[in-house]
């Protein structure tokens, strides 16, 4: 079952990267230099006063659209720390 759900994810990864790419959405702006800290799925980057960068690799999610799910469900409940998407890196 894990490996299906890994070949569905690297699926859905490639069809993502396409869409990417034609939408031009990728970041290429992040200094990595500004590097704060990291978890479990992500690394957090200083972008000015007041806001942070998160990259996250989905490593806890069988398929992307699980991690967007749980982005706007965190959007919903917790509104005070909405994440907001600003692309791909």
């Amino acid at each position: 079952m894990v490996k299906n759900q890994q070949q569905h994810k690297e699926k859905e990864t490639k069809r993502l990267i396409s869409f990417v790419d034609e939408n031009k959405l990728w970041v290429d702006n992040i200094n990595i230099d500004l590097y704060i800290s990291q978890g479990a799925e992500q690394k957090v980057y200083l972008k000015d006063g007041s806001t942070v960068l998160k990259l996250n690799d989905a490593i806890y999610y069988a398929c992307w659209i699980d991690n967007f799910h749980n982005l706007l469900l965190n959007n919903l409940f917790f509104p005070d720390t909405a994440y907001h998407l600003l692309g791909f890196y």
